[in-house]
């Protein structure tokens, strides 16, 4: 994939498309992969990162964990505080994106499993098929046989789609807004992008819609407070954004057992690169993960009263909007219902 070269921009001033995608991610390489199965269909892909197709962070499961917070791949946004059973039919057995559990575990999965069935919380069924609460070992978007991530960029840009002539991918490429109006277009540092029958935004939870209010399209209210025209007034766009906080744990493990800490050790590094640069093998050719959802096992009654008013004084307040009243709702019958998980 080395020689798709996505960072240029040349021919794009005049150029034509019947429909542009904003973000090259999950969804948009999708919709752009099944867009140019047409070949009289011409399709843009316009993304703001750069081309990291063939970067050992990206192609090896275990050093992924190298992107976290590094603005090179991820966008650092932050919110305000806010023995396994498995279903190989609810899994699925088939499909573009590989899945896969690592064949290489650490003496700590099979613990987890006995330690939350110990405290009368054991795995019943596979999570993906609806168990609603217990502990699980996560699969991984991992190809078995290669042992490299599989994502969107390898599964639906792979080299027979990023040879089809009607197909545009650029990378580095920012999207300050969609012109819906001529008229709206203003001064224009950049270029601009046509597309004959629809525009795609996929760009996230947090810039899809800014590139819709920064298009005029939002809460009229929001849009002039900032200077912005409005065109379409919603007032649901850029609002209700719903993100959970996250407490980590740090605990030492015993004496003898591996960790991740071992990593640190350019020896123990060394090595881990080699089995994987032999075979695929090794700590770097797996991701893991185990976890669980649980109830509010541990609350006392009073605690658990008192959050639930709380929510009850927020559905019943007249400034709580219907979407946030709904909202409420839901979490006010998860709360309530000892079968149900609020946390993971």
């Amino acid at each position: 994939m080395a020689s798709f070269d996505t960072e240029f921009s040349s021919g794009l001033e005049d150029a034509v498309f019947d429909y542009f995608i904003v973000g090259g991610g999950t969804s948009g390489l999708v919709v752009a992969d099944r867009l140019s199965e047409d070949p009289n269909v011409r399709v843009i892909v316009l993304e703001a990162g750069t081309n990291r197709l063939d970067d050992p962070r990206i192609t090896i499961p275990g050093l992924g964990i190298a992107t976290f917070e590094d603005p090179d791949f991820v966008w650092n946004f932050r919110s305000i505080p806010q023995g396994m059973k498995y279903d190989e039919k609810s899994n699925g057995t088939d499909g573009p994106v590989n899945v896969s559990f690592g064949d290489q575990y650490m003496p700590y999965h099979s613990a987890w499993l006995e330690t939350f069935k110990g405290l009368g919380y054991p795995q019943v069924e596979d999570l993906i098929n609806g168990a609603r609460i217990g502990p699980f070992v996560t699969p991984g978007s991992i190809d078995p046989v290669t042992n490299t991530r599989s994502h969107s960029g390898v599964a639906y840009l792979g080299p027979d789609v990023q040879a089809r002539s009607n197909l545009r991918v650029v990378t580095g490429a920012l999207v300050e807004k969609v012109v819906l109006d001529q008229r709206s277009q203003g001064d224009q540092k950049g270029f601009t992008v046509s597309a004959q029958r629809e525009g795609i935004l996929a760009a996230g939870t947090t810039q899809t819609p800014q590139i819709l209010e920064l298009s005029g399209i939002g809460r009229s209210s929001v849009l002039q407070a900032h200077g912005i025209t409005p065109i379409i007034d919603h007032a649901g766009v850029g609002e209700n954004l719903q993100d959970y906080g996250i407490v980590p744990l740090v605990y030492e493990v015993a004496d003898g057992l591996p960790s991740g800490d071992m990593a640190r050790d350019p020896a123990v590094a060394a090595a881990a690169m080699a089995a994987y640069q032999k075979d695929g093998s090794g700590p770097l050719g797996m991701v893991p993960f185990i976890s669980a959802f649980m109830p509010c096992a541990d609350l006392t009654q009073p605690e658990l009263e008192k959050i639930l008013l709380k929510i009850e004084e927020s559905i019943k307040n007249p400034e709580t909007s219907i979407t946030h009243r709904k909202q409420f709702e839901v979490l006010q019958g998860l709360i309530k219902d000892p079968e149900e998980a609020t946390a993971q």
